[in-house]
């Protein structure tokens, strides 16, 4: 593990459209310097063969689970982000936000802090069915692949005591 004493890995995770990326944007503000590694750029292509694809939903990939994210290429990048900072760096911060931050395990010893937000099925419906993905979701994902995956990886980190929950 690359390690550097002064720098800083903040974990922003939860649920789908809670705030996470709100929240690191407006860090990124406060702290200029600050990097963000987002998730969601490390999914994979959604032709991959690493997807697991869903016949309820015409083969339509999950992407709830870490088989859809290239965890080792974003593992790689905090260990370059980590080996790149400098003594001389005023404050090495890195932000590294997703919904499934925690459930994969190689990356939890980089994080100095663990953030997760929640929220309650009608408010993460409500504010979801205002996004647009891409490739388009299929009806009724939300009811029968998101939502559930949300609790079943929440349940799954319950065994980390430092995370914080922010509702």
């Amino acid at each position: 593990m690359a390690t550097n004493n002064r720098a800083v890995v903040i974990g922003v995770g939860g649920v789908t459209n809670g705030g996470k990326t709100t929240l690191a944007a407006k860090l990124k503000e406060t702290f200029q310097t600050a990097k963000i590694i987002n998730m969601d750029h490390y999914y994979w292509d959604e032709f991959s063969p690493n997807h697991t694809p869903l016949e309820q939903f015409n083969n339509y990939a999950n992407w709830e689970v870490c088989t859809a994210v290239d965890f080792d290429r974003l593992r790689r990048d905090v260990e370059n982000w980590i080996k790149g900072t400098k003594e001389s760096d005023s404050l090495p911060l890195l932000l590294v936000e997703g919904i499934l931050i925690y459930n994969h395990r190689p990356l939890l010893p980089y994080f100095s802090k663990k953030y997760f937000f929640t929220l309650d099925h009608e408010e993460c419906w409500k504010r979801r069915k205002q996004r647009t993905y891409l490739p388009p979701e299929p009806e009724g994902y939300f009811e029968a692949i998101a939502w559930p995956y949300y609790l079943t990886n929440k349940r799954a980190i319950q065994d980390q005591s430092d995370i914080v929950y922010l509702s």
